[in-house]
C-alpha cells in the first residue's frame, strides 16, 4: 500500500488571519488555521446563562467588560503568529485602552 500525499500546511500571519476563509470558526496556532469544533446545543447553553450571570455581576460592580466567543486575543508575546478565541472571557476595568476595540485582535489576556 502506497502511502498518502499530504499537502504540508500553509502557513499565514496574524495579519493575513481576517481575510482567510472562514476565519470566523478558526484560530490562528503557529501559524496554521485551525477550525474550532461547533459547540453543542448544550455548550451553547452554558455558555449563554455564563455570559448573563458574569455580564450582570461585572456591570452592577462596574468591574470591566464580558467579552463573547467573537473576540479574538493576540497576546503571547513573541509568539505573533497564535489567535484564540476563549468562548467567554472578562477584563478587569482600566486593563484594555479603549483604542483596542478598534483593532483587529486584542493584545492583551484577558483576567478570565
Amino acid at each position: 500500500m502506497t502511502p498518502l500525499a499530504t499537502t504540508p500546511a500553509v502557513r499565514i500571519s496574524a495579519d493575513e488571519f481576517f481575510r482567510q476563509p472562514n476565519w470566523e470558526r478558526c484560530e490562528l496556532v503557529d501559524g496554521e488555521l485551525v477550525e474550532m469544533p461547533v459547540m453543542s446545543g448544550q455548550g451553547c447553553m452554558i455558555a449563554v446563562i455564563l455570559s448573563a450571570f458574569l455580564h450582570t455581576y461585572v456591570r452592577s460592580r462596574n468591574l470591566g467588560i464580558v467579552l463573547d466567543s467573537e473576540t479574538t486575543y493576540q497576546c503571547f508575546g513573541v509568539d505573533s503568529d497564535r489567535i484564540r478565541r476563549p468562548d467567554l472571557s472578562f477584563i478587569s476595568k482600566g486593563r484594555l485602552p479603549r483604542e483596542q476595540f478598534l483593532e483587529e485582535h486584542i493584545q492583551i489576556a484577558p483576567d478570565l
